[in-house]
């Protein structure tokens, strides 16, 4: 009998937006971390006494969705990855691309802040303590601004272990009906009530979920940042819901106007209703810029 050939995996159209969207967010970051030590909540070490207004408006703007958006492009990978390789294959090459650059840099470019920020105030002694460096690690203070890093890790092993499951979605007819007007409405309203409904959680239960474990994980962080890398998911999952998503129609601007002015009232009120319709524009607002 002639020898069957293997199945070939379906190619994987490569979307080069993508590559512009995240070379944005990282220049973003350039101008974010520049504006910092001029902006009236400015806490680092490095810091102007002089403040200014508009730095603070400048970084609360970027600060308000340049992170999401971050979560929300990795959420595409898993949908690549997962049509041309099992769970362990992709597990393995997130591990690669993520982890070993991560230990890398906490291992050099990390391990030198930690000791520049520790003698800071003592220019005589050139080298770290034993004691200093294991509170470093310990602490999880060696992680520094990589902390997205091990969010994206636990992420993707979220996705490894729903491997099947994301498959299974993608060749059913659910991405398809997203497309559509009540699904699209569904699945951001969705997205939107998980965000409001982590900070609910975190506000229910602040022992548990509001606590930095290890000095790596913040429980209510990563609930937050979770809908997006999800979007993220499914939106790869059907080119027609990816096209609407980046896409905006006419009404966008109007939901951002609102959402902006909803902010602006609510800002000043307080008690549960103040409060909560602040959390629901804000929430609006992030995924209409995004």
């Amino acid at each position: 009998m002639p020898k069957q050939a293997a199945p070939v995996a379906p190619p994987v159209r490569r979307i080069h937006s993508l590559d512009g969207l995240r070379s944005g967010l990282m220049l973003l970051g350039v101008v974010l971390h520049s504006a910092y030590p001029y902006s009236d909540g400015a806490r680092w070490l490095v810091r102007d006494p002089q403040r200014n207004s508009f730095f603070q408006a400048l970084t609360q703007s970027i600060h308000l969705f340049r992170m999401p958006a971050f979560f929300l492009v990795p959420g595409f990978s898993p949908a690549f990855l997962l049509r041309r390789s099992n769970a362990a294959d992709f597990l393995g090459e997130r591990l690669r691309r993520i982890g070993l650059p991560l230990l890398s840099t906490l291992f050099t470019l990390n391990l030198l802040q930690t000791w520049l920020l520790q003698r800071r105030f003592a220019a005589h002694y050139w080298l770290p303590s034993g004691e200093e460096v294991r509170a470093a690690w310990s602490s999880g203070s060696i992680v520094g601004h990589l902390w997205f890093l091990v969010y994206l890790l636990i992420f993707c092993s979220m996705a490894a272990a729903g491997a099947a499951s994301i498959k299974r979605f993608a060749a059913s007819r659910w991405p398809t009906w997203l497309a559509t007007n009540a699904g699209f409405v569904a699945m951001l309203g969705l997205a939107m009530a998980c965000n409001v409904g982590a900070v609910v959680l975190n506000h229910l239960a602040p022992a548990v979920l509001n606590h930095e474990y290890l000095g790596l994980v913040d429980p209510s962080e990563l609930l937050a940042y979770l809908p997006f890398f999800c979007v993220g998911l499914l939106l790869v999952s059907n080119e027609a819901l990816l096209l609407r998503f980046s896409s905006p129609g006419p009404y966008t601007p109007l939901a951002g106007l609102a959402a902006l002015a909803a902010m602006t009232v609510s800002s000043d009120l307080h008690g549960i209703a103040g409060k909560s319709l602040h959390l629901l524009a804000s929430t609006l607002l992030v995924w209409v810029v995004i």
